[in-house]
Protein backbone atom coordinates (compact mmCIF):
# COMPACT_ATOMS: atom_id res chain seq x y z
CA UNK A 1 0.00 0.00 0.00
CA UNK A 2 1.45 3.71 -1.44
CA UNK A 3 0.26 5.99 1.52
CA UNK A 4 0.82 10.31 1.36
CA UNK A 5 -0.16 12.95 3.27
CA UNK A 6 0.94 16.34 3.05
CA UNK A 7 0.53 19.41 5.16
CA UNK A 8 1.01 22.91 3.52
CA UNK A 9 -0.67 26.17 3.08
CA UNK A 10 -1.94 27.84 -0.15
CA UNK A 11 -0.71 30.65 -1.93
CA UNK A 12 -1.35 33.57 0.67
CA UNK A 13 0.21 31.10 3.75
CA UNK A 14 -2.85 31.38 5.84
CA UNK A 15 -5.16 28.18 5.21
CA UNK A 16 -3.76 24.91 5.72
CA UNK A 17 -4.63 22.17 3.06
CA UNK A 18 -4.04 18.86 3.83
CA UNK A 19 -3.92 15.58 1.22
CA UNK A 20 -3.57 12.07 1.71
CA UNK A 21 -4.41 8.58 -0.11
CA UNK A 22 -3.56 5.50 -0.68
CA UNK A 23 -3.14 3.35 -3.44
CA UNK A 24 -2.43 -0.99 -3.18
CA UNK A 25 -1.90 -2.93 -6.89
CA UNK A 26 -1.58 -6.41 -7.75
CA UNK A 27 -0.59 -5.85 -11.65
CA UNK A 28 1.48 -2.96 -12.32
CA UNK A 29 0.60 -0.48 -15.59
CA UNK A 30 2.72 0.09 -18.35
CA UNK A 31 2.23 4.05 -18.07
CA UNK A 32 1.65 5.09 -14.56
CA UNK A 33 -0.42 8.62 -14.51
CA UNK A 34 -0.38 10.51 -11.37
CA UNK A 35 -3.02 13.35 -11.01
CA UNK A 36 -2.20 16.09 -8.19
CA UNK A 37 -5.19 18.34 -7.32
CA UNK A 38 -4.40 22.06 -8.03
CA UNK A 39 -7.93 23.53 -6.67
CA UNK A 40 -9.05 24.34 -3.43
CA UNK A 41 -12.84 25.32 -2.65
CA UNK A 42 -13.07 27.91 0.24
CA UNK A 43 -16.17 30.09 0.60
CA UNK A 44 -17.95 30.93 -2.53
CA UNK A 45 -15.09 30.01 -5.19
CA UNK A 46 -12.73 27.58 -5.97
CA UNK A 47 -8.46 28.91 -5.77
CA UNK A 48 -5.73 27.68 -7.46
CA UNK A 49 -3.13 25.86 -5.36
CA UNK A 50 0.16 27.25 -6.56
CA UNK A 51 2.50 24.86 -3.93
CA UNK A 52 5.71 22.96 -5.10
CA UNK A 53 5.15 19.30 -5.05
CA UNK A 54 8.51 17.24 -5.61
CA UNK A 55 8.89 14.38 -7.40
CA UNK A 56 11.15 11.96 -9.05
CA UNK A 57 12.71 11.10 -12.38
CA UNK A 58 12.23 7.39 -11.68
CA UNK A 59 9.59 5.61 -8.98
CA UNK A 60 10.00 2.04 -7.75
CA UNK A 61 6.56 0.45 -7.20
CA UNK A 62 8.15 -2.82 -5.59
CA UNK A 63 7.07 -1.43 -1.92
CA UNK A 64 3.59 -1.50 -3.23
CA UNK A 65 2.49 -4.31 -4.61
CA UNK A 66 0.71 -6.99 -3.14
CA UNK A 67 0.21 -10.73 -4.09
CA UNK A 68 -3.27 -12.01 -4.53
CA UNK A 69 -2.56 -15.09 -1.85
CA UNK A 70 -1.86 -12.62 0.26
CA UNK A 71 -4.62 -9.72 -0.46
CA UNK A 72 -5.95 -9.18 3.01
CA UNK A 73 -2.97 -9.17 4.58
CA UNK A 74 -1.86 -6.79 1.72
CA UNK A 75 1.92 -8.51 2.21
CA UNK A 76 4.59 -7.39 0.12
CA UNK A 77 4.57 -9.45 -3.02
CA UNK A 78 7.87 -11.34 -3.73
CA UNK A 79 9.23 -9.60 -7.16
CA UNK A 80 12.72 -10.40 -7.45
CA UNK A 81 13.43 -10.20 -11.18
CA UNK A 82 10.33 -8.06 -11.82
CA UNK A 83 10.69 -4.63 -13.22
CA UNK A 84 8.63 -2.72 -11.80
CA UNK A 85 10.70 0.66 -12.22
CA UNK A 86 8.93 3.93 -14.20
CA UNK A 87 10.65 6.40 -15.48
CA UNK A 88 8.91 10.38 -16.05
CA UNK A 89 7.75 11.09 -19.91
CA UNK A 90 6.29 13.99 -19.17
CA UNK A 91 4.89 16.74 -17.08
CA UNK A 92 1.44 19.15 -17.46
CA UNK A 93 1.14 22.30 -16.25
CA UNK A 94 -1.38 24.79 -16.00
CA UNK A 95 -0.44 27.84 -16.39
CA UNK A 96 -3.03 30.40 -15.10
CA UNK A 97 -5.50 30.66 -12.37
CA UNK A 98 -8.76 28.62 -11.13
CA UNK A 99 -10.95 30.64 -13.77
CA UNK A 100 -9.20 30.21 -16.95
CA UNK A 101 -5.51 29.46 -17.99
CA UNK A 102 -3.67 27.08 -20.40
CA UNK A 103 -2.05 23.66 -20.44
CA UNK A 104 1.42 22.96 -21.55
CA UNK A 105 3.32 19.99 -21.30
CA UNK A 106 7.10 19.18 -20.66
CA UNK A 107 8.32 15.84 -22.21
CA UNK A 108 11.20 13.85 -22.40
CA UNK A 109 12.62 13.03 -26.14
CA UNK A 110 13.74 9.87 -26.69
CA UNK A 111 17.65 11.17 -26.43
CA UNK A 112 16.23 12.13 -22.79
CA UNK A 113 16.10 15.38 -23.39
CA UNK A 114 13.21 18.02 -22.28
CA UNK A 115 11.05 19.83 -24.52
CA UNK A 116 8.68 22.47 -23.55
CA UNK A 117 5.24 22.17 -26.03
CA UNK A 118 2.30 24.51 -26.23
CA UNK A 119 0.55 24.01 -29.21
CA UNK A 120 2.71 25.72 -32.08
CA UNK A 121 5.64 26.21 -29.32
CA UNK A 122 8.32 23.71 -29.25
CA UNK A 123 11.34 24.70 -27.53
CA UNK A 124 14.31 22.31 -25.26
CA UNK A 125 14.30 23.24 -21.80
CA UNK A 126 16.24 22.27 -18.80
CA UNK A 127 15.59 19.53 -16.28
CA UNK A 128 15.39 21.70 -13.25
CA UNK A 129 12.50 23.69 -15.25
CA UNK A 130 10.70 20.47 -15.30
CA UNK A 131 11.30 19.67 -11.96
CA UNK A 132 10.15 23.03 -10.65
CA UNK A 133 7.12 23.48 -12.22
CA UNK A 134 3.61 23.57 -11.31
CA UNK A 135 3.02 20.20 -11.82
CA UNK A 136 -0.59 18.74 -12.47
CA UNK A 137 -0.20 15.43 -14.18
CA UNK A 138 2.71 13.27 -14.05
CA UNK A 139 3.06 10.29 -16.71
CA UNK A 140 5.72 7.80 -15.89
CA UNK A 141 6.48 4.87 -18.27
CA UNK A 142 7.71 1.34 -17.38
CA UNK A 143 11.71 0.91 -17.69
CA UNK A 144 11.94 -1.92 -20.11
Amino acid sequence: MFNFSQESSNWQGNISVGCCGNFVHSQAPRCLVIHLKRTQWLPGAPHKLHMLVSFNDTLDLKPYMYSHVMRHALAPLPVEGCNLSYSLSAVLEHVGGAHSGHYITYRKTKQSHWVYTSDTSVFPVQRDTVMSSEAYMLFYEMIK
